[in-house]
């Protein structure tokens, strides 16, 4: 199964690899030197800054403890002393100096080799779907340009309307379970990332004909589903693959609402697959419609090398 490593589970060797590659600074990637944290006003505020600058806008993860160099990583420092700037004053730093408050935030401590015993500090923060929030300064930030700067008034206004409306994101997860040797389990998940409901939603699947005998008969007998045959769908960079499109409706009275922070399996079970024939590459493409939202449309593709199935989302 095709497993991305979040940023709260990276070690000093993750790190290492980042600056080997060169991975530059983005709009949802900072280096901070380790010095950037302090106990006095000014770094405390730049902190709120920078956290709710990413809160604001895609998200995005700050590490404190990196040199770089016209914004690419070159080394890690001397490191943060984590009995001066612990994992529990930098989250009530960021916690008391942004209002709102954000959820989600996660933080990595990661150790550095002897004979150093200081830290880094990696610090995940999510899209909020609660924007805008303030810094401690009054103002509302944003990412631009490798930056974190004060956002125009409509921009505040636009980021508080994002919880106008629902907010789906829909998940493939390739089950453990091995049906048989020669097929996997997949589930799909929808998962609301705005605090309004979602109360009528079409689901609809365009699934790589080599990869649906199974699921194929599955769809037909589940409750719900509808099929109709479609030769062919452009899924990427102007591709035709032929699949075979199923939709399903959930909306009340038969199912419940989608709820903000609560994961809703389309199936009470695992889709069944079988396993392609060729070693290659595969596609599913998932289009989510829901009442006063436009279409979303996110595309996965499988790759099989003989042996097991990965799964990468491209979102």
């Amino acid at each position: 199964m095709y497993i991305l490593k979040n940023s709260w589970e990276w070690t000093e060797s993750d790190i290492l690899k980042m600056i080997e590659n060169e991975t530059p600074e983005s709009l949802t990637l900072d280096y901070k030197r380790s010095d950037s944290l302090g106990k006095n006003d000014k770094k405390k505020n730049e902190i709120s800054k920078d956290v709710s600058a990413f809160a604001n806008s895609a998200g995005g993860i700050l590490i404190y403890g990196i040199a770089e160099d016209g914004n690419v990583p070159t080394s890690i420092d001397a490191g943060v002393d984590p009995n001066e700037i612990t994992k529990e004053w930098l989250e009530q730093v960021i916690g008391s100096r942004i209002q709102r408050r954000i959820s989600g935030i996660r933080i990595n401590q990661i150790k550095l080799s002897p004979p150093s015993t200081n830290v880094i500090y990696v610090i995940d923060i999510p899209q909020s779907n609660l924007a805008p929030h303030m810094a401690a300064d009054k103002k509302f930030y944003k990412r631009f340009n490798f930056e974190s700067i004060p956002m125009e008034e409509y921009e505040v206004r636009d980021v508080g309307n994002r919880n106008n409306k629902p907010d789906l994101d829909f998940e493939i997860l390739v089950g453990n379970k091995v049906v048989s040797p020669k097929t996997f389990s997949c589930d799909f998940l929808l998962n609301n990332r705005s605090i309004v409901p979602a109360e009528y939603t079409v689901v609809e699947l365009y699934i790589d004909e080599h990869l649906n005998q199974t699921v194929h008969n599955r769809f037909k007998q589940s409750t719900g589903y509808h099929y109709i045959n479609v030769d062919s769908n452009e899924v990427a960079d102007g591709k035709k693959v032929k699949t075979k499109r199923y939709y399903k409706q959930l909306g009340i009275p038969d199912a419940t609402p989608i709820l903000y922070g609560i994961t809703y399996s389309i199936d009470n079970d695992p889709v069944d697959f079988f396993y392609p024939k060729l070693e290659g590459t595969y596609y599913i493409l998932a289009r989510i419609t829901t009442a006063g939202v436009e279409p979303k449309q996110i595309l996965f593709t499988l790759t099989y090398d003989g042996a097991e199935i990965d799964i990468i989302k491209n979102d």
